[in-house]
């Protein structure tokens, strides 16, 4: 019979080949006959750990350990065990342990660091790692965990240069090749980190962690669909991660899919019921279902597991914001501002909140933390050049830029005047679709949005004139229509009978709020069907299965088509006798010409038009016809109809 040594060695052969079965059954064979024989019992827990079975490697290098407490290798590995069992700080005190025994054990100093890093204490993890290297300077691991210190104390040109350096001396490193790809992202080298990626996954394309961080670079670049699959594969490698989960319902919610990411985000709290991230994320999405008891519920349990969460207060604050509960929402915003007073979406809902209150000085400086938010859907455009701080003209030159939606523009542009006025210079610029309109406006040149500038001095964006304008500006119409346009669109008009309504049901699908704004065609076909009314058709994309959808009757226009851009639509206006639309550009140009116009809103509207008001303080020749609650268009349509119905 071979002897215990004997026996040993061949597991330990079978183990350093990678036949783990083989192994395995040998040292069980060995504890067997001799339950007190520490190296098998570490060395079979480190097949435990290698499996996956972190709890079991713990225990059993813990035996070894009390067998044979001075083997600074069993200290490191109960380390490994630990810290992938998320005891970080246990994991720690196992790696001091080791180096206790053995000051120079590489592999323990890099071990460390790693625990290091996971705890926050990245200039610690830092030194420990370059201990590392100078005991192995080679030692791709310790290059590896040396980037992710770095990294965690936004040093990431270093952190990449050690990444590279690790991939240098181990070429098909993939977790190298994949950090190396979280760092370019966030450097915004998208283009490098994709190959990063592609790299990583070349070489082990089963890693669940690769594919999750190609599926956050997809998001980020709005390519949805791919983003939603990377992670979906990496739920299929590793089908109990909570944060694969996570990454799908952000994918799904990025889709505008919420139920099924709310469905997601529960998966994760299933499988991790402190995930406060996640509850978050599932109460934002189960707001945007409509669903607002169980968003409530979601966020507030998300505050409880992490006090300190910011973007959770913040998401229970959107929730009461949909609620019209403004006042609650306020508190959760201040909150998530007393957890961090840097966070740009708390300071941003806030100043919304503000505003849809009225409070418009108190509004407008939390408007502007809207450029420190990382996925706004514009960029902060003309950075080169001074921004304008409210001061005086002095004969300078301002390029005002454009911002946000179409309606956005149409509403602000109300200010230009009052900048020529105090003596500026304006240069604006615009998009194709108001470029003519615009154009008519005294004193101001613009310019085609993408054609070349003129010189100009400063510059501001055209929403953030309203903060920097004293006073409230004029409620009297500040924009004019052609007049040879207008002229020929009156002669149609006077051919058709009765009284001429402009109708629109829907705006930009792209828009996030949209959902909850337009209407299908058919809703409206009880209002243009109504006698003595004859329907013009303002929706410019109307399609034909919306028009079969009003049941139009024989008089009416379809001008849509005809519509070039907004300075057709403010000529066709001018001849009408109301406009009825719901809240799009539409409203907003009948609003700045001074038209009759009846706007129709959401139970939580847009903070331009606050709550519990009939009127626009922006555009006198308003009305406006809210929900009763959320969802509830039945109710605004059969008023919009009543009061149709009535004499003019």
């Amino acid at each position: 019979m071979p002897s215990a040594e004997d026996l040993f060695n061949q597991a330990l052969d079978h183990h350093q080949h990678g036949r783990l079965n083989d192994a395995q059954a040998i040292y069980r064979a060995i504890l067997d006959k001799m339950p007190g024989h520490a190296d098998s019992l570490h060395l079979l827990g480190v097949v435990d750990c290698q499996r996956g079975d972190y709890a079991a490697a713990a225990e059993r290098i813990h035996q070894a350990i009390a067998l044979n407490g001075g083997n600074a290798a069993y200290h490191s590995n109960l380390g490994i065990a630990l810290r992938e069992l998320g005891r970080i700080n246990e994991a720690e005190q196992s790696f001091r342990a080791a180096l206790a025994l053995n000051p120079d054990y590489a592999e323990a100093l890099c071990n460390l660091g790693v625990a290091l890093e996971e705890l926050g204490r990245f200039t610690e993890s830092e030194a420990t790692c370059r201990q590392a290297l100078e005991l192995r300077p080679g030692y791709a691991e310790a290059l590896l965990n040396l980037g992710m210190a770095l990294k965690g104390q936004d040093r990431l040109e270093d952190a990449a240069a050690s990444f590279r350096q690790a991939i240098a001396i181990a070429p098909r490193y993939a977790k190298a090749h994949c950090n190396l790809g979280v760092v370019l992202k966030e450097l915004e080298q998208t283009d490098q980190a994709l190959m990063s990626y592609g790299r990583a996954l070349m070489i082990d394309p089963n890693s669940a962690e690769t594919h999750l961080n190609l599926s956050n670079l997809l998001r980020d670049e709005e390519r949805y669909e791919e983003a939603l699959g990377a992670c979906q594969e990496a739920l299929r490698l590793k089908p109990n991660s909570p944060l694969a989960y996570m990454c799908v319902g952000n994918a799904l919610n990025a889709l505008k899919r919420f139920n099924e990411a709310a469905h997601a985000y529960a998966q994760a709290v299933r499988l991790k019921p402190d995930f406060a991230e996640a509850h978050s994320n599932m109460g934002n999405c189960l707001k945007e279902a409509g669903r607002f008891a169980e968003a409530e519920a979601a966020c507030r349990t998300a505050v409880g597991i992490k006090p300190g969460y910011p973007q959770a207060h913040s998401n229970l604050g959107n929730v009461f914001k949909e609620l019209n509960r403004l006042d609650d929402a306020l508190a959760c915003y201040e909150t998530a501002l007393a957890c961090d007073p840097d966070y740009a979406q708390g300071h941003l809902n806030r100043g919304i909140t503000r505003l849809l209150q009225g409070e418009m000085e108190a509004g407008w400086p939390d408007y502007e933390w809207r450029w420190k938010l990382r996925d706004w859907p514009q960029k902060l455009r003309h950075a080169e050049y001074p921004r304008w701080q409210g001061d005086a003209a002095r004969g300078r030159t301002m390029l005002v830029w454009p911002e946000q939606g179409l309606g956005d523009l149409i509403h602000f542009i109300r200010y230009v005047p009052d900048l020529v006025r105090q003596g500026w210079n304006v240069v604006l610029e615009s998009p194709t679709a108001l470029y003519r309109l615009f154009a008519r406006l005294d004193g101001v040149h613009a310019v085609p949005f993408g054609a070349p500038l003129p010189p100009f001095d400063v510059q501001c964006p055209l929403m953030s004139l309203a903060g920097l304008m004293p006073g409230q500006p004029s409620a009297n119409p500040y924009l004019a229509a052609e007049p040879e346009t207008t002229r020929a669109w009156a002669d149609r008009l006077k051919a058709l009978p009765g009284r001429k309504v402009g109708f629109a049901w829907r705006g930009n699908p792209n828009l996030a709020r949209d959902r909850n704004r337009s209407l299908p065609a058919e809703a409206f076909a009880p209002l243009v069907g109504l006698a003595g009314i004859t329907p013009v058709i303002l929706q410019k994309d109307a399609r034909d299965d919306e028009l079969a959808a009003l049941h139009l009757p024989d008089a009416h226009l379809v001008a849509g088509p005809e519509l070039a851009d907004f300075a057709d639509t403010a000529a066709l206006m001018r001849g009408l006798d109301l406009v009825v639309g719901v809240d799009t550009a539409v409203c907003h140009l009948a609003g700045a010409l001074g038209r009759p116009v009846w706007t129709l809103l959401e139970f939580a509207p847009d903070w331009r038009w606050q709550l519990r008001r009939e009127d626009s303080p922006w555009y006198p020749s308003m009305r406006l016809f809210r929900q009763s609650a959320p969802g509830n268009w039945p109710s605004v349509l059969d008023k919009v109809r009543r009061r149709l119905e009535q004499p003019v």
